[in-house]
């Protein structure tokens, strides 16, 4: 069974990602970086991150740089709209170089999540069965 974390701050997204996810897996998740980071520290075994990159109390892509050197074989999608400073398209290119495996703009499918989430799944248990 898969554990993925969701790290989003806007409480519709995160629900709806969450229960869409739920037929793959245990998904955790968290209203912002900081929380996300805690459960990242308590729960051992995270398969899956994803996460917004625009946050209050922690940005996304600070918890990215962290699990990516705390654990390099997680798989990381981020998730963004992007604002009026930072547009998404330049987040989205600044996730890929911070360690995302996947980048989705807002608004997304639920298919393309869906196909993203499980292509990403996946490559996780080939890769684990490679190390085992």
């Amino acid at each position: 069974m898969h554990t993925i974390l969701v790290i989003e701050d806007d409480p519709q997204i995160r629900q709806l990602v969450s229960e869409v996810l739920r037929p793959l897996g245990t998904v955790l998740t968290a209203p912002d970086g900081e929380v996300g980071q805690e459960i990242i520290h308590h729960h051992k075994g995270i398969d899956l991150l994803i996460t917004d990159i625009l946050m209050p109390n922690r940005e996304g892509l600070s918890v990215v740089r962290d699990l990516r050197a705390w654990d390099p074989h997680v798989k990381i999608m981020v998730i963004t709209g992007g604002d009026r400073v930072f547009p998404a398209d330049v987040l989205v290119d600044v996730a890929r170089i911070s360690g995302a495996d996947v980048t989705l703009k807002k608004p997304f499918s639920i298919e393309k999540l869906r196909s993203e989430v499980t292509r990403l799944l996946d490559e996780r248990l080939k890769e684990m069965g490679k190390q085992g």
